[in-house]
């Protein structure tokens, strides 16, 4: 028992780190974007504009935890009911459509045109109104998680494909003890809601 729960904190501890880096680098890469320069500037208070886009990041990463904790657990009441379907595994799923991508774009260079952001983008639209069609049934959430309201300034920006292949690359894995080169997936079926609340908890504490 003492051993598993060394190794939860651990997961925990390291989660909270890669959430971070994914808020800080998906953020800025926006910031440095050329097609976003002109809707920055309009914003003339630039260290609450730094406090609203971490926030922005914070929310936006959190979403991302609770996409990956739902659909991967073996908890019927806490798990997506549709993340079996082949719709949502080949077309929506983080950890199965986008993921691929997510490497070509950052080990190959890949260029996928809009595939990354506009997939992201989809599915927070999809859990944020819902989707009925014939392998789908997806209820709009209950709560403002994936209220666009939430986000207004990184509805408006442009998101490249690399900053949400860096996005997507924090969260999806974490470097082994083998060396630096080394990736292991980070498995979310494990983790308990309430520590991904403590990482969202440690979160709001920083100041970007």
């Amino acid at each position: 028992i003492d051993k598993a729960r060394l190794q939860q904190a651990k997961v925990t501890k390291d989660l909270r780190e890669q959430a971070r880096h994914a808020i800080r680098e998906f953020i800025q890469e926006l910031v440095d974007h050329p097609e976003n320069q002109p809707l920055l500037a309009e914003y003339t208070d630039k260290a609450a504009l730094a406090k609203d886009l971490w926030h922005e990041g914070l929310i936006t990463v959190y979403r991302l935890l609770f996409i990956l904790k739902l659909e991967s657990t073996d908890d019927p009441a806490r798990s997506f009911s549709f993340a079996s379907t082949s719709l949502w595994r080949n077309t929506f799923s983080p950890t199965v459509a986008l993921a691929p991508i997510v490497r070509r774009v950052l080990d190959h260079g890949a260029q996928t045109g809009r595939l990354l952001q506009d997939g992201l983008r989809g599915l927070f639209r999809m859990l944020s109104d819902g989707l009925q069609c014939t392998e789908l049934n997806v209820r709009p959430m209950a709560g403002a998680l994936f209220s666009p309201a939430l986000t207004p300034i990184l509805g408006r920006l442009h998101w490249t494909e690399t900053a949400v292949a860096k996005l997507l690359n924090n969260l999806l894995w974490t470097l082994s003890g083998r060396g630096v080169t080394a990736r292991e997936r980070v498995h979310y079926g494990p983790v308990d809601v309430e520590d991904l609340g403590r990482v969202y908890e440690a979160l709001l504490e920083l100041e970007p």
